[in-house]
């Protein structure tokens, strides 16, 4: 499946010491809000646009998971 190939090319970057450089130009390119994370959601990487989006600068979405910015369901009853 797609996915399963994304996974596996995904698998292969991990290890090239540019796939940071290049996750971080793929990250700022446009104007457009972009975050990579995760499996269980921890945010390692937010661009210039989810920033000012969001009102957070870099570091304080770096010590945020996806929970912190999604309402609770519960709340929303």
């Amino acid at each position: 499946s797609l996915l399963r190939l994304a996974k596996e090319a995904m698998g292969e970057f991990r290890d090239d010491p540019e796939y940071s450089l290049i996750a971080r130009q793929w990250l700022e390119e446009g104007c457009i809000p972009k975050m990579v994370s995760t499996k269980d959601g921890g945010i390692v990487m937010a661009n210039r646009a989810t920033e000012e989006l969001l009102g957070f600068s870099e570091s304080e979405l770096l010590r945020m998971t996806w929970h912190d910015l999604t309402p609770d369901k519960r709340e929303l009853a």
